[in-house]
């Protein structure tokens, strides 16, 4: 069975593009908790959640267009729906990763070991924080929120690099146990990959409160 679409309108859409960025936040704030202590039942709620997730991003999809089909938008509301549009497959992937980092934990549990907690808890937080903010930039339609999220992922491109170093010359001293240090190292992308898509929330704040383009480094007034 197919999901229903919204009944479009600003409000609603932002209600339920809301109620996504919320399952999401979860995941995320479960992937913290699945790295301090592996847990199956937490593993399974970040699957259901993640079907949630996947739901909910067909059925705000489906909502966009039947708006742009009923209104015909222009100006800041087009800017307005485009966004919502492209934040809601900014969530879905983000679910995807938060999968994707479950699936790397469980193996890792299954070698016994989960090495560099500290370094990998930091940049669960950071991109969770920087999530919450992105969502509060939209929310409140702050650009200078949006702003402060941008500038977020360099932390988090600098602990990447960091934990995929420690786990490099780890690899060099023990290299029996080079899989589980890749997975390291891949938990560490993954784990990128989420603050990269709260970046591009952000990107889409500034341009539907400004109707400035700031990705790939473009200037932001």
């Amino acid at each position: 069975m197919g999901s229903q679409p919204v009944s479009v309108g600003i409000g609603v859409l932002n209600i339920e593009l809301l109620k996504m960025g919320g399952a999401v936040e979860t995941g995320i704030s479960l992937l913290g908790d699945l790295i301090q202590v592996y847990k199956g039942e937490v593993f399974e709620f970040i699957s259901d959640n993640e079907k949630k997730i996947n739901f909910q991003h067909k059925k705000i999809d489906e909502g966009c267009v039947e708006y742009i089909a009923k209104y015909s938008p222009k100006a800041i509301d087009l800017r307005w729906v485009f966004a919502v549009a492209k934040i809601n497959a900014d969530l879905e992937r983000i679910g995807d990763q938060c999968q994707n980092c479950a699936y790397l934990l469980r193996d890792l549990n299954k070698k016994k070991s989960i090495d560099f907690k500290e370094e990998i808890s930091q940049i669960v937080q950071l991109t969770q924080s920087m999530v919450s903010f992105s969502l509060d930039s939209f929310t409140r339609r702050d650009s200078e929120l949006a702003q402060e999220v941008l500038k977020m992922d360099d932390q988090v491109d600098q602990l990447k690099e960091t934990i995929t170093n420690l786990a490099l010359t780890e690899i060099k001293k023990n290299p029996e146990n080079v899989e589980s240090f890749l997975d390291i190292i891949m938990l560490s992308r993954n784990i990128e990959r989420i603050g990269d898509h709260a970046t591009n929330i952000a990107e889409d704040v500034i341009y539907v409160c400004r109707g400035i383009d700031v990705r790939h480094g473009g200037d932001y007034v």
